[in-house]
This record gives structure tokens, sequence and C-alpha cells, in this order.
């Protein structure tokens, strides 16, 4: 009988295939096409040697048109989780989401509730998108990054630059360089993780403390090197005649000691004499300020142990790099200051919520701390670090302070880092999503107030800060709605222009999130796409060169033009010629490292250098190039050409909106536009600076 059954069996089948080879339809229906595409792989946390499986995690597809068409400015964490397609990680990590619709997609990973506290979101796939496709498998594992518990401890970049030497682990030593690093400096010092070797024009101001500089205008037999009057000074000039006073720099040979030192316009009454505790800035690129430390009755505080005194900046600055002809010494907050009632006495100081403390410390310091005493001043602090590596004894603990952006005001404090072992247990922004990449540095670079308070008091704290009296700082890895909705209010300086574009310094991040890098289809960028913050070999901490085109080239010579992995300079500079020609009309030759020497005093690049005309530089740390010459005080006046800080948006603006904005009735009318650093009177060129129509 089973003979039989098989004989059966086998001859149906030859039927079947005879049926099939002549083309006849085989009997029954076809079977019903796959919908959708499946997504699968694993999540992981990022750890040494090996990363782990993360349990229960949630992984989440995100339509990549969305994220480029939100108004929102964290669309990818908030389009994740609403997301049609998601599944969570089983005891493996493992995760599959089924019948997804074709089309582009971000993939978004965040932890479970149980590993929140020391993992964060995103992941090292969630910038760039996987396409679907019905009936189609997709593969993605997903990495995160870790964070410290909040039992971690500031241990101080000395201790992280110990293995960090290329031999142990990573080599990121050239972080030394780095104006994070550099930003506080003790008077003509440097500590051991300082190094001032790339900037050849640091310090370059003191020279005008010191008596008998080219520029002294006192007598010769003092410890004076510059008196500024208000009468030679004018932009130092107050409304109210009894708030005028002049300065006087000066140096003590003796002690090596940095002073300035107030008096009456007449010169009658002398105020004591304000010791620089510590310099902020003087690289030689932007900008120098002194800070001092003084006492609630206005007096001058040799001894920070006492507890009875706050850090202010002394009301000067020192402008580095500025149009030719142009006052370098501007006034700083000058009317915070006022002149001495008595001879040798204390001069009018600042008010107590005028503090460095209050106001700088909180984004400048390595684990910083803000306190307000029983007298209503201020006390900021930063962890504490060797004496080789710190500044100062900023606090008067017998310890010196990290003053300055370590290792750990990006990667977290590092103690357990070092503990166990040196396994991750830090912030790395790999791992990270574009948006919480972004905010590792837009804690800072931003503009606005924080809304720690204290009680009985209205003074508000500059930095980001939540809580009462013990206050929080957000740490790195935080989100932005966080952010927003804890620590800090928008208070940005920008020109009444669409989109409004950043008129004052250390606000990138205003303006990235208005950028099509910031939403877009493709690829999403925080800032680690184009800054590396481990060294200055290249600019101002870039990852690949900007004079020339290589580093925008990196991503564009793909996505914009079409060119592939392997162009040559010749196929750049026929397609970004043909750009130029198409998009903003311009004849003149492929030239990005500006060889012609076009308008050599403010040019920032050439014809075909793609931050020419992307990144003007709208803002100002302190320099801004003028159309028109100075004026008698020796500021610059009349049309912008440009600042010294380059725009974050990324779009091109042009004369017309420049002119359009300077014929307006709003202050703040100079903005700089994209043709006016080639394109102007200064060196002889076509006047583009404000007007347009030429």
């Amino acid at each position: 009988m089973m003979e039989r059954y098989n004989g059966l069996s086998r001859l149906v089948a030859t039927v079947l295939v005879l049926l099939l080879l002549m083309g006849c339809p085989s009997p029954g229906p076809d079977p019903d096409p796959v919908e959708g595409g499946t997504v699968s792989g694993t999540v992981k946390k990022h750890d040494s040697p090996v990363d782990y499986p993360l349990v229960n995690a949630t992984v989440a597809l995100v339509n990549a048109l969305l994220v480029a068409e939100s108004p929102g400015m964290t669309p990818l964490e908030t389009l994740a989780a609403s997301s049609l397609y998601t599944a969570q990680t089983n005891n493996d990590g493992e995760f599959t989401i089924e019948g997804v619709s074709a089309g582009s997609y971000f993939v978004h990973a965040f932890p479970s509730e149980v590993d929140a506290p020391t993992v964060l979101p995103g992941g090292d796939t969630s910038r760039t998108t996987i396409e679907i496709a019905d009936a189609k498998a997709t593969s993605v594992n997903v990495v995160l990054s870790q964070q410290p518990s909040t039992a971690a401890r500031y241990v101080g970049s000395a201790v992280c630059l110990l293995c960090h030497d290329g031999v142990v682990a990573t080599d990121v030593s050239d972080y030394k360089k780095t104006l994070h690093a550099l930003v506080y400096r003790a008077p003509d010092q440097i500590s051991s993780i300082q190094d001032l070797s790339d900037l050849p024009g640091a310090n370059f101001a003191h020279i005008y403390f010191k008596n008998g500089n080219d520029s002294d205008n006192t007598s010769l037999e003092d410890e004076y090197g510059l008196h500024i009057s208000r009468a030679e000074y004018p932009m130092f000039q107050l409304a109210n005649e009894t708030d005028n006073y002049d300065i006087w720099l000066g140096f003590e040979e003796d002690a090596a000691a940095y002073f300035m030192q107030f008096s009456s316009p007449d010169g009658t009454v002398f105020s004591e004499r304000y010791y620089v505790d510590f310099t902020f800035g003087g690289h030689g690129l932007y900008k120098e300020r002194w800070v001092t430390r003084v006492k609630s009755d206005g007096s001058y505080d040799a001894d920070p142990a006492g507890n009875d005194s706050s850090y202010y900046i002394l009301p000067i600055q020192y402008d580095e790099n500025l149009q030719a002809g142009a006052e370098p010494f501007h006034p700083y907050n000058h009317g915070n200051w006022g002149p001495p009632s008595l001879n040798d006495g204390p001069a009018k100081a600042p008010a107590k919520n005028k503090s460095f403390d209050l106001n700088c410390a909180g984004c400048h310091f390595t684990g910083t701390s803000l306190t307000r005493d029983f007298n209503g001043l201020y006390h900021a602090d930063a962890a504490n670090t060797t004496d080789a590596a710190g500044i100062i004894d900023y606090d008067g603990d017998g310890r010196k302070d990290e003053m300055g952006i370590g290792c750990e005001s990006c990667h977290g404090p590092g103690s357990e880092h070092v503990s166990e072992g040196n396994r991750p247990k830090l912030v790395l922004s790999r791992f990270l999503s574009a948006e919480r990449d972004a905010m590792l540095c837009g804690r800072c670079h931003t503009r606005g107030v924080g809304k720690g308070v204290f009680t009985g008091s209205e003074d508000h704290v500059e930095f980001p800060s939540k809580g009462t009296d013990i206050l929080e700082f957000p740490k790195p890895g935080i989100g932005y709605d966080e952010f927003a909705a804890d620590f800090h209010t928008d208070n940005p300086g920008v020109y009444e222009d669409t989109p409004k574009h950043s008129r004052q310094h250390h606000q990138q991040f205003v303006d990235l999130q208005k950028s099509k890098h910031y939403k877009n289809e493709y690829l999403l960028m925080g800032c680690s796409e184009c800054h590396n913050m481990h060294n200055r070999d290249i600019g101002p901490s870039l990852a690949k060169n900007n004079t020339t085109n290589e580093l925008c080239m990196s991503c564009h010579a793909q996505w914009t033009f079409g060119l592939g992995e392997n162009y040559s300079i010749q196929d750049e500079a026929e397609a970004v010629y043909q750009h130029m020609r198409t998009n903003g009309g311009m004849v003149s030759g492929y030239d990005p490292q500006n060889f012609a020497g076009i308008a050599i005093e403010t040019a920032t690049g050439g014809a075909g250098l793609c931050t020419s005309c992307h990144m003007p530089k709208t803002a100002a740390s302190q320099s801004r190039f003028i159309h028109e010459s100075v004026n008698d005080a020796g500021q610059p006046s009349g049309g912008r050409i440009r600042g010294d800080i380059s725009s974050h948006i990324f779009d091109v603006i042009t004369p017309a909106e420049s002119q359009a904005l300077f014929n307006s009735t709003t202050v703040n009318r100079q903005l700089p536009n994209s043709c006016g650093s080639c394109h102007n009177d200064l060196a002889g060129g076509i006047d583009f600076a404000y007007k347009s129509g030429e």
C-alpha cells in the first residue's frame, strides 16, 4: 500500500513539473505578496573590551521626511516616541520590526527605565538613514553611549591625560592646545595641561601694562604702562559726570604682578591697586580680559581663603584682531565700576550680581558649583586638581582648581571610568544622536539665563542651572527638551532678519538648530561631524581642513555634487564653479584658497570656498570689519562687512537682505552678507558691503 502511495505521489509531482515546463498555471492560488519590510538587529551599550547587550531597550524607526519637515527642536526623539514601528530587545539585545512601509528611516534607540541612569539614547547609527523595501530584510546594529552615574566624581584632566597619551589609550594630548584648555591662565604662566606653542600672539596685550612700552603715555619712571583717560579715549566717557574715572594699567616688576588702578578724571584721587588674579582669553585671536578679586566694601582681596570676596572682570578689554586704525582697548561693562572717593581707597566696585562667579564661571569651569553667602556674595568653584595642572587656588582651600573646559566637561565626571579599569562609564559623542551630540556644545554655545535661583534674590544665574540655593548644572548627554524646560531660557543676541542670524558670540548652537544640517532627510549632524575638540591642528578644532573645501566636500561631494568617492580637484572645481554660476550668478573662477589675493585685508577665503558664502561671519566676539573707516574715537562705524564668528545656519546672505535690514528702523542693522568680505572698498574691490543692486 505504501509503495502504491509513493508511486502516485511521484506521478503527481511529475505532472506538475511538466505543466510548469509547458507554461500552464499550477493548480491553486498564488501566495499573497509580503507587505512591508523587516528590520532586525541588536542594541548594545559601548563598553570595554566588548559591548554588552541591552535588555528591554526600545528601537524606533522614524520617517526621514517627517524629520526634515518637523518644526520642533528635537525632531528625532520626539518622533521616535510616537513611531508606528518600534520593538523591544530580548535578553540577547535582539529586536525585529516587521511590516515596515517602504521608505527612508532614521533608527533611534533608547534604554529601558532600569538602564536609563547610566545609558543614553540615540545610537551610533542614528544619524544616517536606512532604506526599507517591501519583502526585504534589513539588518542594523545599534550601540549606545554610557554616562557616569550620579555617584561619579571629577578627577581632573591631568588624570585623563595620564593614559590618553597615545601609549596606553587614544592620544588626546593636543587638547592642551585648544581654547577650551587655555581660556583662563595665571598671568604669563601656563599649567601642565596647557600649551601656547601654536598661538604666538598670546598675551600680547600685557606689554601695555609695562613701563616704557611704545604706547606709554605716563611718566617714564613709574610702574604704569598706559593711562586711559576719557579725554583721549572718549568711548570710556559715561553719561553721568560723577561716574567718570580714568584707568591706569601697571606692572610691579619685583612681584611680577599686573594691576589696574582707577583715578578721578582730574587725577587728584587714586584708588588702591586691583591685581590681576587670572586672565580671560588672550590667545592672540579674539580678545583678552582681566579678572580681580573684590570684597563687599570694594577693596581688593589678596586672600580668597576668607570667603568674603567674589571675582569681577575689570572694566577694559583688549581686542586682538581689529580693522586697521581701530582702537584695540575698549570698555567692558565700564559702568559697573566707578571712581574712588579717597586716595588709596577702594573704587566704586560692581554690584554683587555682576560677579564673574554668577555670570561666567559655570560654562568655563570643570565641575563647577555656585553658592551665595550671608553677605550676598557669590562664590563659584571648580573641581580640585594638582598644583601643576591648576590655574590658581580659586576658592582658597589650599588646592588649585580646574578653571577651564576640561575633558570631564564633555565626557562627564571620570571617577567610575578610572576605578573600574578604564571601562567607559563616560559620555562618548559618536554613540549619541545628532541632537544630543549638539547639546554637548549647546549647553554653553547658546545665550540666555539659567533657571537656578537663590532665596530672597532676584539675581539670575547667567549660565544654565536649576534649583534653589543648592544648584544643579546640566551634565553632558542631556537632551534639549530637558535643558530648555529645567535649566535654561533662551535670550540670543540676533539680527532682526529672517532667520535671525546671530549677532553675538558663543551661540553657534542657536544657529545650528535653524540649519539644514540639524534637520534633513539624509544625514543629521551634531557638532562632532565638523569639529574635533581634542586639538587645534586645523583651525578652530576642525575635523578636516577648511582653508580648502575638504571639510565640506567630505559630505557634499556625494550628496550635493554626485562626485562619488574618487574625484579629482578638477572634478570638484567644475562642480563648484557650476554651482556658483547657477545659484549665485558668479562668473569668477575657482580659487578657494584665494591665491588671487582678492580683498586680502578682510577676505575669509576665495571664490569657490564653501564657507566664504555659506558661513559669513555675522557674529562678533570683538572684531568687526566695517565698510567705512573708523571714527575719531577709534571705533568702527558704517555698514558691517563681517565679524569674527562664522554663522552656523549655513545659508547665503545676499547684499539685498543686509541692505533691507540696514534701511529699516530696527537696532543692530549691520548684518554682514556673504559677498561683503571679498567685495568691499577697504581693499579697492567692488562694494557689496551693504549696498544692493550692483
